[in-house]
């Protein structure tokens, strides 16, 4: 009986809401925690504008923070933060949890005269894609890479 290609898997990974919240919520602890201490008032100016500073950089990342991620049968694993697929070997020290993937993958650059490995990681919880891609995701992860 011939054997049928799998469909490839193409998925748009969208800004999570939930890790929006979370930063949201962590900063502003830490903005609690630096009008309750007993410091100075220019050290706890400092403290605030710092906070408020990194928080505002962090949340305009995470705005901005768009991925596509690629598998086909023929060339494997492929992600893109812009529009153009690299190829990347899943590392086995990915975590897969019913709430959160946490991705580590090896990304091949070519400088002029070697080939590098960068590691990276990826936070992909499940409120980041449907819940049929997000399974869809798991399912293909432990069939192809998670021991």
């Amino acid at each position: 009986m011939p054997q049928h290609p799998e469909p490839a898997l193409l998925l748009k990974i969208k800004p999570s809401q939930q890790l929006r919240a979370l930063v949201l919520l962590i900063h502003a602890l830490a903005l609690g925690a630096s009008l309750a201490n007993d410091l100075s008032l220019v050290f706890k100016s400092i403290l605030i504008i710092g906070t408020c500073l990194q928080g505002w950089i962090t949340l305009k990342h995470l705005k901005n923070n768009q991925l596509t991620i690629k598998y086909t049968d023929t060339i494997g694993w492929q992600i893109s933060k812009d529009h153009d697929l690299v190829a990347i070997e899943i590392l086995n020290s990915t975590v897969v949890t019913p709430f959160a993937i946490f991705l580590h993958y090896k990304k091949s650059c070519l400088l002029s005269i070697k080939t590098t490995q960068e590691k990276h990681s990826h936070l992909i919880l499940n409120d980041a894609l449907s819940d049929e891609d997000f399974r869809s995701l798991i399912v293909k992860l432990k069939i192809t890479h998670i021991k």
